[in-house]
């Protein structure tokens, strides 16, 4: 009996420790898949990270909207689920938002005019109180966000903004559902904000091309000036050594 209890002893201990290193080669097994997650996310991220430091060079180097609008859709395209794409950009009066750049799955659209004050409008919204707004909207739900558009799922707009101004809204916008979560928010404020930039920086180019020509136009006026001058000087100094008379040279 004594050995049979001891058996079972040995037996019950034997059991508790493979209990035990299968529970410790799980925990083991969950934390390398952990681990592994953790660095394939990172991957991910630096890849991004870089993607888009290569996207901001590119759009920020850019004088020219309209290559600026098609980098940045050829760009979104790569990194977002991107059915609709749309920049607005403020009219000088600042009433209107203007679209500058309409692209809905490859088809270009006549570029409509948006009243700021349009209570209805998610765009004018975004540009008044200079606000995010992300929507996931249910499939069975009614009417795309724009008339004559393709059915809207998941759609971001962003204000494009430079020193406090507001410049105009970007916004993209997926048949899919929920197709933009934090990370694909993450990607579209960076490229928001490297639009800013480079739309900032096309604005101050074209201000400074215009100084320019206003200065070089000063400054052939003035020369015309001076040359007008001198031949005006040269005629006085002409009559006054000449005899108007003869044309021969006077006393002086």
């Amino acid at each position: 009996r004594l050995d049979d209890a001891r058996n079972r002893a040995m037996a019950m201990q034997v059991r508790q420790e493979s209990a035990l290193a299968r529970a410790e080669a799980e925990y083991h097994h969950r934390l390398a898949q952990a681990e592994s997650q953790r660095a394939a996310q990172l991957q991910e991220a630096s890849a991004t990270l870089e993607t888009l430091g290569r996207v901001g060079r590119e759009i920020t180097g850019s004088l020219n909207t309209d290559a600026v609008f098609a980098a940045l859709y050829r760009h979104l395209g790569q990194l977002l689920d991107t059915t609709s794409f749309f920049v607005y950009l403020l009219e000088p009066g600042g009433h209107a938002l203007k679209a500058a750049f309409i692209n809905e799955a490859r088809h270009h659209f006549p570029s409509p005019q948006i009243s700021l004050h349009d209570p209805q409008s998610l765009t004018a919204r975004c540009a008044r109180e200079r606000c995010e707004i992300f929507l996931d909207i249910a499939p069975d739900s009614t009417p795309p966000l724009a008339p004559g558009t393709l059915l809207t799922l998941s759609a971001m707009f962003i204000p494009l903004l430079a020193n406090e101004r507001v410049l105009g809204v970007i916004s993209i916008q997926s048949t899919q559902a929920f197709a933009y979560a934090d990370r694909e928010r993450m990607i579209f404020r960076s490229l928001a904000a490297y639009s800013s930039i480079a739309l900032e920086n096309t604005s101050n180019y074209r201000r400074l091309e215009a100084t320019l020509g206003h200065l070089h136009q000063a400054q052939a006026e003035v020369l015309e000036k001076n040359q007008e001058l001198e031949r005006a000087y040269q005629s006085l100094q002409d009559i006054s050594l000449t005899d108007p008379l003869t044309g021969l040279r006077n006393r002086r």
